[in-house]
């Protein structure tokens, strides 16, 4: 890699992080009680709270919770605004 490649890189990587923090940048969600193990074909409540920066809650964004299991097959519920930046979604596992 040459110096100026080098140079370009470092300033396009400069560029994209003030892009990123100008428009919204990023987002941390915060699981409340992450449950230690799911019972097949039982509701399991997940609640969380996004937060913009770390720091703002969020609200009236629309999310879901996506349980994947090893050979791929997915599960989510759409999770919906319960106030003050967190969210609340029933998550039903139908096989183990």
């Amino acid at each position: 890699m040459t110096r100026r490649t080098a140079h370009l890189a470092a300033l396009g990587a400069i560029a994209l992080g003030a892009t990123a923090f100008a428009h919204g940048g990023w987002a941390v969600v915060t699981v409340d009680d992450l449950p230690e193990h799911l019972v097949v074909g039982r509701p399991t409540a997940i609640t969380f709270a996004v937060r913009q920066h770390g720091r703002t809650l969020l609200d009236d964004l629309r999310g879901s919770v996506v349980a994947r299991a090893k050979d791929g097959a997915e599960v989510s519920a759409r999770a919906n605004a319960t106030g003050n930046g967190k969210y609340a979604a029933s998550l039903v596992i139908p096989r183990t």
